[in-house]
């Protein structure tokens, strides 16, 4: 058995890849990576006790040569008594279309159609040619993108029904090979332009890199391997905090703001980014969690618009994250002496004096407030949310947002889009209904302020 060989056979039965029995899907695209693949497990075929199939697909992009690859493909198989799936696309018009890069698009309708070969031919597993190199390559682009711990983790070897059982070569080594077994293949000549992110990277900074390092591939392999197996371990810690820390409703998702403290700011943010992925199917970024914490430091009832139509609205012991919907009203900050227009209205703060502000009149659209008993220069508007609560002129001690608004028999969808006026953290004025008593004007009170909407 040639060393190349005993190498891939080690890896395999090293990570269980291939249980026996398997019925498998060869990806075979003609290059030397495929080839030496497919080559390798037609010799083992009885050893590994598996049924091989193979799938090539013409991606169109090279012309006459995407069509050459195509019939060396099929041409070999036939050869060597493979069946044989073949599907020809348009790369170009598919990226175009669902803007996406050339590569993005390459790889999702070839990844669509190993697929539909699967399930139409009943078979367990996809294998695919990818070689150490492949792997640097892939953590090096991650790096320069910013990907975190899960990018530096590369390849995997295996993923659902995808498998990789030739991690473990240098594609030197693969090419060795198939020169000592007179084995032909199909050269892409493309990959020796730098047009691509991943051809720039593997034609100009890895050679510099492997003037450093020789085995620089071998070296990422091992660290991808050490950080997989860290984001596993790390992915069931996070799964038991997002079950500790949240709590997801219809449609929205609760956030104890506790997580902050106990868990630190890495943990937090992986626990806010996956639990909001899971919740609407958002993926945001380690800045916007940045974002979110933010609103630690700010008066309950701030809220941060987020991408994706969601907002995040700082609670006292929680933070809400919800969809924005078209209804919506968006909370916001109320300077004193300026407007603002949300939700197709107009909000006014300004001093006036006392002359002009003996009583408060009947329009619930205007009320009145002691300034001295004000904090800061602002106010922050937003839709009442469970368990607000505030001291209603006319009442004794604390009552529910809620409980009022339905005691005042106010109709359900009125009292969804209630709004509360808030000053450091505190109700200041149930909108359009009652005025918190800590706020009312006396005849003590020298300076106030107007809140009108209009």
């Amino acid at each position: 058995m040639h060393p190349a060989e005993e190498q891939v056979v080690s890896f395999i039965k090293e990570h269980k890849l291939i249980p026996p029995g398997s019925k498998l899907l060869v990806g075979f695209s003609g290059g030397p990576d495929s080839l030496f693949l497919l080559h390798f497990l037609i010799k083992f075929e009885r050893l590994l006790n598996i049924r091989i199939s193979a799938a090539h697909v013409n991606h169109n992009l090279r012309g006459r040569e995407s069509l050459r690859d195509e019939i060396f493909c099929s041409k070999f198989c036939k050869q060597n008594e493979i069946p044989v799936s073949v599907s020809s696309v348009d790369v170009k018009s598919y990226a175009q279309k669902n803007k996406l890069s050339v590569e993005q698009a390459a790889r999702i309708l070839r990844y669509q159609f190993f697929n539909s070969v699967c399930r139409e031919q009943d078979l367990d597993l996809v294998v695919t040619a990818h070689t150490r190199n492949d792997n640097a390559e892939t953590v090096l682009l991650n790096l320069i993108k910013g990907t975190g711990i899960t990018g530096l983790g590369g390849i995997p070897v295996k993923r659902e029904n995808i498998i990789r059982p030739l991690l473990c070569l240098e594609k030197s080594t693969i090419i060795e090979y198939l020169k000592k077994q007179n084995l032909k293949f199909r050269l892409d000549k493309s990959n020796l332009l730098d047009d691509y992110q991943r051809n720039f990277v593997r034609n100009r900074i890895i050679p510099e890199i492997i003037k450093i390092n020789p085995n620089f591939s071998g070296n990422v392999l091992n660290m991808s391997f050490l950080l997989r197996n860290f984001n596993s371990e790390l992915d069931v810690f996070i799964e038991q905090t997002i079950k500790e820390f949240t709590r997801q409703g219809v449609h929205s998702l609760m956030i104890k703001t506790s997580l902050f403290q106990k868990r630190g700011e890495y943990i937090a943010g992986m626990v806010i980014r996956r639990s909001i992925d899971g919740a609407f199917g958002k993926q945001l970024s380690y800045l916007h969690s940045k974002k979110i914490f933010s609103l630690l430091e700010k008066q309950t009832g701030s809220m941060l618009q987020l991408p994706g139509a969601l907002s995040a609205i700082r609670e006292r012991e929680f933070i809400q994250i919800a969809l924005i919907t078209k209804n919506d009203f968006s909370a916001a900050d109320i300077l004193i002496g300026k407007k603002i227009s949300l939700d197709n209205r107009t909000f006014y703060s300004r001093m006036v004096s006392k002359g002009k502000a003996l009583i408060s009149p009947e329009d619930n659209t205007v009320e009145f407030i002691d300034s001295e008993k004000i904090v800061g220069n602002s106010f922050v508007i937003r839709r009442w949310l469970p368990g607000d609560s505030f001291h209603p002129i006319g009442m004794k001690g604390r009552k529910k947002v809620s409980d009022f608004l339905t005691n005042a028999k106010v109709p359900a969808d009125k009292k969804k889009h209630a709004l509360v006026l808030l000053n450091n953290n505190k109700i200041v004025w149930l909108v359009g209904f009652r005025l918190d008593d800590r706020f009312k004007i006396t005849n003590n009170t020298k300076k106030f302020i107007k809140i009108s909407i209009r």
